[in-house]
């Protein structure tokens, strides 16, 4: 699998998992609201209601707003379950038209639109997903329109002896008309094996 991205610490803990930062904070004001209740101080009830405050807002802020990473692995998400269903169709709808199909990392040279669109469409017959399992769904935002999405699969096809695992690397991007698609798609392993070494 490709390294992750970097990603800021505001939108990767509070944005999108605000949970060790708001849990922290609510158990720290519980814990002063009882030091407070034992021994009397006003400081201690404050800096209480202040802890307990700042990890409510925590959650309350991260309820509101979806980033881009989070909109990205809604959207690759819906496109592995319509690979299951082996309908490539809704799979296109959600791929930009110009989107290239890239081996090992999406920084390496991209194969044209056409190709991605064949491996696409033989879901529905020499490919065929008979079993899928989801081990890995993960996406870091790389600015409010960007996002990256790593993916890891346990797949069983019409053609295979059984599940073999893959992963997967996607770029995907908001429209001007505010819609989310996949610009650049990479496949980067194949049973532990880089995609070179299995299609030699």
């Amino acid at each position: 699998m490709n390294d992750a991205p970097s990603e800021s610490m505001i939108t990767r803990y509070l944005l999108e998992n605000p949970w060790p930062g708001g849990l922290f904070l609510l158990l720290t004001g519980f814990v002063l609201l009882m030091a407070w209740q034992n021994r009397g101080e006003n400081r201690l009830a404050i800096a209480s209601g202040v802890s307990i405050l700042l990890g409510i807002l925590i959650f309350l802020i991260a309820s509101m707003v979806v980033t881009a990473g989070e909109h990205a692995e809604a959207l690759i998400e819906r496109i592995v379950h319509h690979a299951e269903d082996g309908d490539p169709d809704a799979i296109l709808e959600l791929i930009a038209p110009d989107a290239t199909l890239h081996l090992e990392s999406l920084r390496q040279p991209g194969r044209p639109f056409e190709q991605l669109e064949s491996s696409i469409r033989s879901l529905e017959s020499s490919n065929r997903i008979t079993d899928n399992s989801i081990g890995k769904l993960r996406g870091w935002t790389m600015d409010p329109d960007r996002a990256i999405v790593h993916l890891g699969c346990r797949t069983t096809t019409s053609g295979s002896w059984g599940p073999v695992p893959s992963t997967w690397a996607f770029q995907v991007e908001r429209t001007p008309n505010g819609d989310w698609h996949v610009k650049r798609i990479a496949f980067t392993s194949l049973a532990g094996r880089t995609p070179s070494d299995v299609l030699r």
